[in-house]
């Protein structure tokens, strides 16, 4: 999978959201190098309940060679990376974040940077202060190995950006359901 997703520089996610388990694609358009998110003409962030709903969508809805190419290539599944909308309960129950929670700090990581790609993709930029110092410490400490390991604490204003962060991805969730039988060409969606 990971061969695959290099290749075309497209990268399944599962979604975390209310309990449930869905996926979305993320990754960069080979040519430009610039952010993707699989959206619709709204500008809604398309995700899925299984992985075969994805692969038949975007084989009948999509004409993106690259992504149908990927999305068609996949043999495995099973290592996917999880970007966590149910986040916040878990960070509720943490004063701070250190190396013994760090599968939070990692999944915190995920979503500020897909929110932060969102943004880009619509030419807005992440200008907060309390989650640039997050990313900053995040990335000192597992991305680029500074051997001083920082504790990150989570305060009040900060459960409120991760809270923002939130709220503002939920309203552009569009879940695409499986086909039913009886009509294979329409695609059930029901919109959170």
């Amino acid at each position: 999978m990971e061969d695959i997703s290099e290749k075309f520089r497209k990268y399944l996610f599962k979604v975390l959201y209310k309990k449930e388990s869905y996926f979305l694609v993320w990754g960069a358009y080979l040519e430009t190098d610039e952010e993707f998110i699989l959206r619709d003409k709204n500008d809604r962030i398309l995700i899925f309940p299984d992985f075969i709903t994805l692969k038949n969508y975007v084989n009948n809805e999509i004409n993106m060679s690259e992504l149908n190419d990927w999305v068609n290539s996949f043999k495995d599944i099973s290592n996917v990376k999880i970007i966590d909308f149910d986040i916040l309960s878990k960070l509720k129950n943490e004063k701070e974040l250190n190396e013994k929670n760090i599968q939070i700090w990692h999944n915190l990581s995920i979503l500020i940077e897909f929110y932060s790609d969102l943004l880009y993709i619509n030419n807005e930029y992440l200008e907060n202060a309390s989650l640039e110092i997050f990313l900053e410490i995040y990335n000192n400490n597992f991305i680029w190995n500074n051997h001083s390991k920082t504790d990150f604490t989570i305060d009040k204003k900060f459960l409120i950006e991760v809270e923002k962060i939130l709220s503002f991805l939920e309203q552009k969730i569009l879940i695409i359901e499986p086909s039913s039988p009886k009509s294979s060409n329409e695609k059930l969606r029901k919109h959170l």
